[in-house]
């Protein structure tokens, strides 16, 4: 009987995991971590295929030790210190991170931060009745998450009471309430503010640099919530100037400045 051995190919290419944490030493110092890879990650696209006529091996979808399904939840160390995200997948459809320059309608449904979002001048955010907005701790760079809502843009958010909009952490509810968990929710309109020294009446946001300790959630303001220099100026004179509608929403950020 021959026996044939064939060499295995290997291949080198980034995961693009949802969440890896920015620094850390020990296990301890992870603030919040999701090891699965996202949507369009390579790892869906690259992965050995079983040799035919061997029923003992089964095919799989996805290269490494997790795909969508976060089996590390409930029984883990991560899961019971409050690092791991819900068990759910942010998809193609419902991942939001970075600049919205056109507006845009979100359908009823649960989406995922992934990152900070700027809804830019001249757009609108319209969210639809039910849906509700999940926002990781933190992203790639160590930055806590925010939605953004720039002078000029608007965000139209009107719910009804059985069915809110809501804001809130990945962390599954029993891991919550808990300070720190997302940077929450920032409307930056033109209208003059009590207190400025600059000659056109704007300001930065006050935490436009401090933000999350990836050490610890109930520190907020000590690192940084990703907020870009002329990224956080609000303010002016324009009285009449609108934001958009906040209306039936509910903020179950669990974090306090």
């Amino acid at each position: 009987m021959a026996l044939r051995v064939t060499t295995p190919s290997v291949s080198s290419t980034d995961p693009s995991l949802l969440l890896t944490p920015f620094q850390w030493t020990n296990h301890a110092s992870i603030a919040q971590l999701d090891p699965r890879p996202s949507f369009d990650s390579e790892v869906y696209r690259t992965f050995a295929t079983p040799p035919s006529g061997n029923s003992y091996l089964v095919p799989a979808s996805f290269a490494g030790a997790f795909g969508s399904d976060l089996w590390l939840e409930s029984w883990s160390y991560l899961a019971v210190n409050h690092r791991l995200p819900e068990n759910e997948y942010p998809t193609s459809n419902t991942t939001l991170c970075g600049p919205i320059t056109d507006s845009r309608i979100l359908p009823a449904d649960t989406y995922y931060l992934t990152c900070s979002v700027y809804v830019k001048s001249g757009a609108t955010l319209t969210l639809n009745p039910g849906t509700t907005i999940k926002a990781y701790a933190q992203d790639s760079t160590g930055k806590a998450t925010i939605l953004v809502i720039e002078q000029g843009a608007k965000i139209m958010a009107s719910g009804y009471a059985n069915y809110p909009i809501t804001f809130t952490s990945v962390l599954p509810e029993i891991s919550l309430p808990r300070t720190g968990t997302w940077g929450g929710v920032l409307v930056l309109g033109k209208a003059r503010i009590n207190s400025n020294s600059s000659i056109d009446g704007t300001a930065n946001v006050e935490g436009g640099l401090p933000g999350l300790n990836q050490l610890n959630f109930s520190s907020f303001f000590s690192n940084s919530i990703g907020l870009r220099p002329g990224y956080g100026i609000y303010g002016g004179f324009d009285d009449a100037d609108n934001s958009g509608i906040l209306r039936w929403t509910r903020q179950m950020v669990h974090w306090k400045g």
